[in-house]
């Protein structure tokens, strides 16, 4: 007969094995997704860009030194 304990282990193997494989998949995605667009020549956002554009340049009004 089989006892109460194992059939809990079990179904408490089966839960983190499911829950370890969407993990792995998931990661696998976001790897793939990545190594594309580095692949095809897509950056990454540059955020100094986003934000200070034009330091120092032409509309700074900023005197040269």
């Amino acid at each position: 007969m089989i006892s109460k304990q194992w059939i809990e282990k079990k179904i408490l193997l089966s839960i983190c094995f499911s829950t370890t494989t969407a993990f792995f998949r998931s990661e696998q995605g976001r790897i793939i997704q990545k190594r594309t667009q580095q692949q095809l020549g897509e950056t990454t956002p540059n955020v100094y860009g986003q934000h200070f554009g034009d330091f120092g340049g032409v509309r700074s009004n900023l005197p040269e030194y």
